[in-house]
């Protein structure tokens, strides 16, 4: 029998690998989800500890059921070693998520981060000590997923995409010196979802894995993207496609790339050397890049919307709030990125207020 993964972190994306981890024939394995508190474990337990994803990409919009188990923060502090860890928590919660079951990661034991934003690097070098630190990689996912709600676990798979996975190297010489070596040291989860089949007979999320340097880029690419469509969204309260009937949009966003490419270029000096990253990173071609994906994902609901409606904290400090931090490091200029994430925390700022001010008018 296969040895368990778990999964911290049950929003969509989290939901949504543990659901074809789960749907894997001839042979799943266990999948558990780490879950913060007992109301969310009884939210699994009254959907018959069921995770249901509907493709509603797909024209026939098929919908799949799983079995899972649940464990709470005070009975997953009893697990014993932990072989495979998925995290996708956000960014800005997997330090203090982590933290109770620390003690169950050893040296051979893999995680993977599937998150938004970059600089998680700096969140984890507290955690471990360079002997006791496990096998750590981290995901970029293009695919498009949405809870029907925070009490179920009905996830709405909007649009099909890929997962690209890679190890994160113990420091920067690991990015610059491996971008042309093939890979080695698969993680567990690589290997069971690309030879797996799900229920479709297909590997359906589309799983790669790569070097830290392609990955890499493809960080860039989609923090570029995040920093265009996630503070817009949130701010005028629309969906991806929406945007694109916005005045100017197409200005705002340039702006933002702009900036973000400048500072990239800043902190990653390495990139000078490489004549494909000049490609990947240009202007016109990463403008085409978020229009298009406001296309495909028209009818998505960006993360950092359903943050700010739900009144939650979103992920903005790891998008243009890390475009900002570098700009500082570099004595860059980036207005446009400094004002999304003022806008951003002060719309969330509103938003509870808002919320505070109905709940006393009820009263």
């Amino acid at each position: 029998m296969s040895a368990p993964v778990y999964h911290l972190g049950a929003g969509a994306i989290g939901c949504l690998v543990a659901h074809s981890l789960a749907s894997l024939v001839p042979k799943a394995p266990p999948v558990t989800l780490l879950l913060r508190t007992q109301e969310q474990l009884n939210n699994l337990l009254s959907n018959q500890n069921r995770v249901i994803v509907t493709k509603d990409y797909h024209q026939a919009r098929p919908t799949s059921a799983v079995q899972v188990q649940g464990l709470d923060a005070a009975r997953g502090v009893a697990l014993r070693d932990i072989e495979t860890l998925v995290v996708t928590t956000k960014v800005h919660q997997t330090a203090e998520a982590l933290k109770p079951y620390l003690k169950c990661l050893t040296p051979a034991s893999d995680v993977i981060f599937i998150q938004n934003g970059m600089g998680l690097a700096d969140e984890l070098a507290v955690l471990w000590d360079a002997r006791a630190r496990p096998r750590l990689y981290q995901g970029v996912i293009s695919h498009g997923a949405v809870r029907s709600s925070d009490y179920d676990f009905h996830i709405h798979h909007m649009g099909n995409g890929s997962l690209t996975i890679s190890a994160i190297p113990d420091s920067m010489e690991g990015f610059r010196y491996n971008q042309h070596n093939t890979t080695s040291d698969k993680p567990r989860l690589v290997e069971m979802l690309q030879n797996g089949r799900g229920l479709e007979k297909t590997n359906e999320l589309n799983v790669t894995y790569t070097t830290p340097y392609e990955l890499m880029l493809l960080q860039m690419e989609k923090l570029v993207a995040n920093a265009c469509i996630n503070p817009l969204t949130a701010l005028y309260d629309c969906y991806n496609g929406e945007l694109l009937q916005v005045a100017q949009v197409s200005g705002m966003f340039s702006e933002i790339i702009r900036e973000c490419v400048r500072v990239l270029y800043k902190e990653y000096r390495f990139l000078e050397q490489d004549p494909a990253a000049s490609v990947r990173l240009g202007h016109e071609r990463l403008l085409s890049f978020v229009v298009d994906i406001c296309q495909k994902t028209a009818k998505n609901s960006s993360s950092m919307r359903q943050d700010l409606v739900h009144l939650r904290e979103s992920e903005i400090d790891y998008i243009n709030g890390y475009v900002v931090r570098l700009a500082r490091k570099h004595n860059v200029h980036v207005p446009h990125n400094a004002m999304m994430v003022r806008m951003v925390r002060g719309r969330l700022s509103l938003n509870r207020y808002r919320a505070n001010d109905a709940i006393k008018m009820v009263l």
